[in-house]
């Protein structure tokens, strides 16, 4: 994906490109690319607090594009929010699942489409 495209579809902020403003839509029509967004929110429960599992997830998750968070919750979960396209993030929540499989025991996912609310990954506190 050509780089301001790759700006563009990343951020949820209007941007000018070419004299033209764009703003956050679900669907980006570029060139004739259609780009679907869809927001993941994935709560993981076990061991998850107190054993770099944030970082662990922000390292897991950088090879792909992919925006949104992942903070501590008050009962001991950590919850992750992606956002990006789906086939995106089933790969970059396979990869983080399977890295980390010996801390969480069990999950929640609730998954919908649309919404571009962050401009990059990072830790929540």
């Amino acid at each position: 994906m050509r780089d301001w495209i790759r700006k563009l579809y990343l951020c949820s902020h209007p941007i000018s490109l070419r004299g033209q403003i764009f703003f956050e839509k679900t669907y980006f029509f570029l060139q004739g690319l259609k780009v679907m967004k869809v927001r993941t929110q994935t709560t993981y429960y076990g061991r998850v607090q107190g054993v770099g599992f944030r970082w662990q997830v922000c390292r897991a998750v950088e090879p792909f594009e992919v925006t949104g968070f992942v903070r501590n919750k008050s009962d001991g979960s950590v919850e992750t929010l992606l956002e990006g396209e789906p086939q995106v993030i089933e790969r970059a929540l396979s990869t983080l699942e399977a890295r980390l499989k010996d801390f969480w025991r069990s999950k929640t996912t609730n998954r919908r489409e649309g919404a571009a609310h962050f401009c990059d990954f990072s830790i929540k506190h």
